[in-house]
């Protein structure tokens, strides 16, 4: 029950989320990339929660890569905002750059998962 609820949660925001980036004309395509609703967007970065993938890039290896943080959301249920979404947040603050930030080991488990 507190899982469906939280799960339900997830789903809500990340749905607000989209509708606020479509009411600023700021969404450029909708695909189903696998399970999942893939947005393509006009912003600088990418992000993957609560089963929808947002990017600012729409290429075959930032979708894997997003879906492989899907994947890890299913597997660390949830712990999974302690062990990757707040950890990935400050990592993409605070790295030098992408190379520096992609070398977090939640960042390499998301695209060896987001590959198979």
């Amino acid at each position: 029950m507190i899982l469906s609820v939280i799960s339900a949660a997830k789903t809500t925001l990340m749905l607000i989320g989209i509708c606020l980036l479509g009411a600023t004309g700021k969404i450029d395509s909708v695909i189903m990339y696998r399970d999942v609703l893939a947005v393509h967007a006009d912003i600088d970065n990418a992000f993957a929660y609560g089963g929808f993938i947002v990017s600012g890039v729409n290429s075959e290896n930032f979708l894997s890569h997003e879906y492989g943080h899907l994947i890890q959301e299913r597997k660390y249920g949830l712990l999974y905002e302690f062990l990757v979404v707040v950890p990935s947040l400050i990592s993409a603050m605070v790295s030098e750059n992408a190379a520096a930030h992609g070398a977090r080991w939640f960042e390499i488990e998301a695209t060896e998962q987001g590959r198979q």
